[in-house]
């Protein structure tokens, strides 16, 4: 049996979330996009600018057995990147991923947040509770693609109860979370 763990990501992560996001491209976004504007998406990300962007987010690795299978970070209010191998699909990973980013959020006082959804990925945001604002055109690396702007409110959270003498509060910290049955790839 597999395990699943969902964990921070590390600059030595960057080679491996650079190949889960060209490879989640090319595979789920195959369908989407016109061929050629999937190969300058999957093409344009290097090592070094995702090892930047694990260091300047709070970016998370989802892991089977050890090996990087998804990858996604918040950066400020916004689900910024959102990835998972197709390979690995069906295990629950993008709903784990998720659960982490909008705890963080949720940890760090956010009321809300936002993602530019590709049209592969806007039914996965859609399960995970967010809603249309709007369809756009954007232009990146030469081409156009139409995108879905999302947002999803939280809930605030409740304030921590004291918890009784001498006993201390469970970590519940994503940077903490372990393993649970996966149910669901979101």
């Amino acid at each position: 049996m597999s395990h699943l763990d969902v964990r921070r990501a590390l600059p030595a992560d960057a080679p491996a979330v650079t190949g889960v996001i060209e490879r989640s491209i090319r595979v789920s976004a195959a369908g989407a996009y016109p061929a050629d504007a999937v190969d300058a998406w999957a093409s344009s990300r290097t090592v070094e600018a995702v090892r930047e962007m694990i260091e300047a987010t709070s970016g998370f690795v989802a892991t089977v057995d050890q090996a990087v299978v998804g990858w996604a970070n918040l950066d400020g209010d916004e689900v910024d990147q959102f990835y998972v191998d197709p390979d690995a699909g069906g295990q629950g990973i993008a709903r784990r991923l998720y659960e982490t980013i909008e705890a963080l959020a949720r940890a760090n006082g956010l009321d809300q947040l936002r993602a530019v959804a590709s049209l592969r990925a806007e039914p996965a945001f859609r399960r995970f509770g967010f809603q249309e604002v709007d369809t756009d055109q954007v232009a990146f690396n030469g081409h156009a693609f139409t995108v879905v702007r999302m947002t999803k409110r939280l809930d605030r959270p409740l304030p921590a109860r004291p918890s009784p003498a001498g006993m201390r509060p469970a970590a519940t910290s994503p940077a903490l979370m372990t393993t649970r049955p996966a149910d669901d790839d979101g």
